[in-house]
């Protein structure tokens, strides 16, 4: 069981590779829009403001794809 538990922590994405998700599904965008991001278990979550628009997201920390994601748009 350790030895899984390890293999996980392995393939987790790294902060700075997850803002870079998001950053990516909002043309313009940059890091420094991010707010309140924090990992929490098997994703991170977090706040982008763009333009007026904020997102919220919540990103698989594996996969790194979307599991939540919805703006004020």
């Amino acid at each position: 069981m350790r030895l899984q538990s390890l293999a996980r922590n392995i393939l987790k994405l790294s902060q700075d590779r997850v803002k870079q998700i998001v950053t990516a599904r909002v043309p313009g965008s940059n890091v420094s829009e991010i707010k309140d991001f924090r990992g929490e278990g098997d994703s991170f979550k977090g706040k982008l403001i763009h333009a007026g628009v904020t997102y919220d997201f919540e990103i698989d920390a594996y996969t790194g794809r979307a599991i939540k994601w919805s703006s004020n748009k």
